[in-house]
């Protein structure tokens, strides 16, 4: 027996002389004993890349001392909980006053804001649609009077403390800016550029070390045009970190403070290194074996067939997780993920055993991770009220009995538990059915709401669809009729709920010296949840926001309808001993329907919302937004403006592309601008 060293792991080649049945016999291969990356290269590459990620946790734990030292943050986004509502605005007798330099504002009658523009047509079914240049489509419509001083609805509040008339001091959370906040607003353009779909330059540069780094090991003293052994060691070595960077409670999001779904590029880069190193070394053995004419009597051996198998597992895994097959059928792209992944570790274990502390690694990792997600599961009972008009359909899920336990701005995985059967099958299933999907939605409530925990999901898709219509079954209104919205809760289920995740990160809303929230269709949810979280903690004098802009774009202004007693609420003067606090709600639509001109009174519109035809300007709702900080704050150091958008990857992308526009007077008097970026997809 004769011992062979081709790149990093020996492997040994035993000799048959002879023929049998007629065919040559040449040596074939066997896995050797030797220890897979006992030579320390591959595994100090893997100390190396865990290395980089420390330093990164580390240079985002100035903003992580300030996140949880703050009032009530310690614990919040960990798990769903019950407890007490909270209310602002507690304690002595309190009489609201305007703001120095602010009448009290009231109730306006914006009849122009139901005016269609001149291009408007009006079809067969009695809707109005706008023409592509109204509708925004070339040139995104801003009406022309958009200007700080010029909203026709303005809440601009100050409350005093009526026994001795003085404001009582504010205590908000201490304010740390993120790195691109520091510096340029060009700067921060480059590095969120988007360099493909979903992939910005920051991301790319990321790509760029990882790969860099992948390709030095691959190459170090070696080529992989004569050392096969070498990618593939890479490969396994990679192992973990693509099971780790898929998982809900990795710990590179936990620490950093980033959502779960925002290191899903790393996870789909690795699995393609992963991939590429398989087949390299996978295309040498056949090609080489083809040449010398032993391919058949070495695809003979178990040794063999299982690494061809495992080959073979990997490839149809990564053409059925392309962004074509997720989209359109997400169910083949999850069932194949797990069966295939399986089957790959198995036939990796079995054509090399000792790749065997690489594949504990990844287990133990995922089975901590669906720990963790059990623990942060609910089953509870919750109402569903359909919303035919809100998003062309929707379902209001409010689970009242848990009023705490996150943040505003995450989002929960939930799985209606079926009614029929036993119960305890039922239960079961859907807990396990759940670990492996279940549909992410935003919460639209802030923590402590009176409200519970509360959820808008829209008819999308076939599981939403059967929601729908589950709860549209005893409803009126379910024909669409906006004067027959449903007002309360028509029906009961019960749900799993896992989460929350994401959110806003160690970013802290309310130590912020403005907001500016776009959203985007149903992302109206993120952006009801943050507005409510920041009215409440500046009612509490735990907030330097002063000035929120909600800007939503939807389709049909008919969507408005359901959520007008919801604006109302938010809308509402809150008493508060600490200083003015501004909102201002624009609502871009491109069509009407008749039957929402009919629901929307103008003389009933709450006092700070107005509707505007075409789609929004982000570049003017930005500068409009920096001006309005900034003289909210004469004489103060600001804090910075965070704009938070939520919707299609365009809204993003247009947040970006404005906020590297923006004149660097406005991104000065502001103290520098930060985006908290959530969006649709898979």
């Amino acid at each position: 027996m004769s011992q062979y060293t081709f790149g990093l792991n020996p492997f040994v080649v035993v000799p048959a002389a002879g023929t049998y049945n007629n065919v040559p016999q040449v040596p074939v291969i066997v896995p050797s004993p030797a220890r897979f990356g006992a030579l320390p290269f591959v595994w100090h590459i893997d100390v190396l890349l865990c290395v980089l990620f420390g330093i990164f946790v580390l240079s985002t734990l100035p903003r992580a001392v300030a996140r949880y030292t703050a009032h009530g943050e310690l614990f919040a986004g960990l798990y769903l909980r019950r407890g007490k509502p909270t209310n602002g605005a507690r304690g002595a007798a309190i009489a609201t006053v305007p703001a120095a330099g602010h009448a009290m504002p009231k109730t306006p009658v914006p009849e122009a804001a139901m005016m269609m523009h001149d291009g408007a047509t009006v079809d067969d079914e009695g809707t109005m649609r706008l023409d592509a240049a109204d509708a925004g489509l070339n040139e995104p419509a801003m009406p022309a009077s958009s200007t700080t001083a010029s909203h026709a609805a303005l809440l601009n509040y100050a409350v005093v403390d009526s026994d001795n008339g003085a404001r009582q001091a504010v205590n908000p959370p201490a304010h740390i800016s993120s790195y691109l906040a520091l510096t340029h607003p060009v700067i921060s353009y480059v590095a969120n550029f988007p360099v493909a779909a979903g992939l910005p330059f920051k991301h790319f540069a990321v790509l760029l070390i990882y790969f860099g780094i992948l390709l030095y090991v691959g190459v170090r003293g070696t080529s992989p045009f004569t050392d096969p052994r070498r990618p593939v060691d890479v490969a396994i070595s990679q192992l973990p970190f693509v099971l780790a960077f898929s998982q809900k409670n990795n710990v590179l999001a936990v620490l950093s403070g980033l959502g779960y779904e925002k290191l899903n590029y790393l996870h789909r880069f690795v699995g393609r290194i992963i991939v590429l190193g398989v087949n390299l070394h996978t295309s040498y053995y056949l090609y080489r074996w083809s040449l010398d004419g032993t391919i058949y009597a070495q695809s003979r051996t178990s040794f063999v067939v299982w690494g061809i198998i495992g080959t073979a597992a990997v490839d149809v895994l990564f053409l059925l997780s392309t962004a074509y097959v997720r989209a359109r059928a997400y169910g083949l792209f999850l069932a194949s993920h797990i069966f295939l992944s399986g089957l790959f570790v198995v036939a990796m274990y079995i054509h090399e055993p000792v790749t065997l502390p690489y594949f504990v690694t990844a287990f133990v990792l995922y089975g901590a991770d669906h720990i963790f997600r059990a623990m942060r599961t609910r089953i509870v009972t919750v109402d569903l009220t359909a919303a035919p008009l809100l998003n062309g359909g929707s379902t209001i899920v409010s689970a009242p009995s848990l009023t705490t336990g996150w943040r505003a701005g995450q989002h929960v995985r939930m799985r209606i538990i079926p009614a029929r059967g036993p119960r305890w099958l039922a239960v079961s299933w859907t807990w396990f059915a759940a670990r492996f999907r279940a549909r992410p939605f935003t919460i639209s409530t802030r923590p402590g709401s009176s409200r519970g925990l509360e959820l808008i999901v829209k008819k999308e898709g076939r599981s939403t669809q059967a929601l729908f219509a589950r709860a549209t079954k005893d409803c009126p209104g379910s024909d669409g009729d906006p004067e027959k919205q449903c007002t309360g809760a028509c029906v009961k289920a019960t749900v799993l709920l896992e989460g929350p995740y994401s959110g806003p990160g160690h970013a802290l809303p309310q130590a912020f010296s403005g907001a500016l929230l776009l959203a985007g269709g149903s992302g109206i949810t993120h952006a009801l949840a943050l507005l409510d979280a920041l009215a409440e903690a500046h009612a509490n004098g735990r907030s330097s926001c002063r000035v929120v802009d909600l800007v939503w774009a939807t389709p049909d202004i008919a969507s408005c309808v359901p959520l007008l007693p919801r604006f109302r609420e938010l809308l509402a003067p809150r008493p508060s001993p600490h200083g003015s606090f501004m909102v201002r709600v624009s609502i871009h639509y491109t069509r009407v329907s008749s039957g929402a001109m009919k629901a929307l009174n103008p003389a009933e519109l709450p006092a700070g919302l107005v509707l505007h035809a075409g789609r929004p300007y982000v570049r003017t709702v930005l500068a409009d937004a920096c001006r309005a900080t900034a003289a909210a704050h004469p004489g103060v150091r600001p804090r910075g403006l965070v704009v938070s958008t939520c919707g299609p990857a365009q809204i993003s992308e247009q947040a970006h592309a404005a906020v590297g526009s923006i004149a660097w007077d406005h991104w000065r008097e502001v103290g520098g601008i930060e985006i908290v970026s959530e969006t649709f997809g898979m």
